[in-house]
């Protein structure tokens, strides 16, 4: 008879335990685990395998993460092509044919600069708060006769992924939380 190994579960990574755990379920099931008398534990250890199964899954979370600091950072920047050429375009000579427009958008928008330094949903409200500012018949037609309502529209398609992608991520991480609870 050979003697049982002991396995410092302590030192395996997350995917280990966890594939170990598999292994272990899979044998009890090939043994048949009514004939080790374990049947009524075969449910309860499979349903605890899922859940750390779900746990272990983290990085789906975390790759949201990520996109969501691609998308932010792309946000930001056509916010501030946006803001700097409205406040570049507003300094114009009041004699010049785009000033009346570039002074009529910059006034609408100027409240919002520095929005890209907020965190993630702040700035999310926030854009949203600029955008319907910037859809206001004025300001829209103001910026569409500086060229910027292709930014205004590009701006709007960023924000609202980012916003679909944080509450999916925001799903995700409360199910984790939810397990650990």
């Amino acid at each position: 008879m050979s003697k049982v190994k002991v396995i410092a579960a302590f030192r395996l990574t997350n995917g280990a335990y966890l594939g170990y755990h598999r292994h272990i379920h899979s044998a009890l099931t090939e043994a048949g685990a009514e004939q080790l008398g374990l049947s009524e534990l075969i449910g309860p250890y499979a349903a605890a395998i899922g859940e750390m199964e779900n746990v272990i899954n983290r990085p789906r979370a975390l790759q949201e993460s990520q996109l969501i600091a691609q998308l932010d950072k792309s946000r930001d920047s056509y916010w501030k092509a946006i803001y700097r050429c409205l406040a570049h375009l507003s300094n114009m000579s009041a004699n010049d044919l785009l000033y009346p427009y570039a002074l009529t958008a910059f006034t609408a928008l100027k409240q919002f600069k520095g929005i890209q330094q907020h965190e993630y949903s702040r700035e999310s409200e926030e854009i949203k708060a600029a955008l319907r500012v910037a859809a206001e018949p004025k300001v829209k037609e103001a910026l569409a006769r500086l060229g910027l309502e292709t930014l205004i529209d590009r701006l709007a398609l960023i924000n609202s992924e980012l916003r679909a992608i944080d509450t999916k991520r925001s799903s995700l991480l409360g199910q984790i939380l939810a397990i650990n609870d």
